[in-house]
């Protein structure tokens, strides 16, 4: 997928679900040291990998789960419910049934990573 590909892709799932795509987002310095973290267990060889990646394709990568690396089709089971599906990745605050968790995105070269912040930590993350 080239990335004009993948930018038309999360333009269109942001508009389609009424969320906002950032672009040249600059992460905070705890997104930073998570995705560092992330990148040196990989260069560790502590990161397992699924077994549809090939060398060179972007993985996917989960802050709630980022001992694993899975391909575009895997990623799926990444997928999360209740109070997991509802704890910020950032405070780790389990919101009330219901109350949003703001899905994140973002590219950090040979991964996309996501993450699910809390409002008050989305503020923080991404001000508008």
């Amino acid at each position: 997928m080239t990335p004009s590909t993948l930018t038309q892709l999360f333009a269109d799932a942001a508009r389609q679900t009424g969320m906002q795509l950032s672009y040249d987002h600059e992460p905070t310095l705890w997104l930073r040291n998570e995705i560092s973290a992330i990148r040196q267990a990989a260069q560790g060889g502590r990161v397992e990998q699924c077994g549809h990646l090939a060398p060179g394709q972007a993985a996917v990568v989960a802050l709630w789960r980022p001992e694993r690396a899975w391909c575009a089709w895997c990623a799926s089971a990444l997928m999360l419910t209740g109070d997991a599906d509802r704890t910020c990745d950032r405070c780790q605050r389990v919101g009330a049934p219901g109350e949003l968790i703001h899905p994140c995105v973002v590219d950090a070269g040979a991964a996309l990573v996501l993450l699910g912040l809390c409002p008050g930590c989305s503020r923080a993350e991404v001000p508008r």
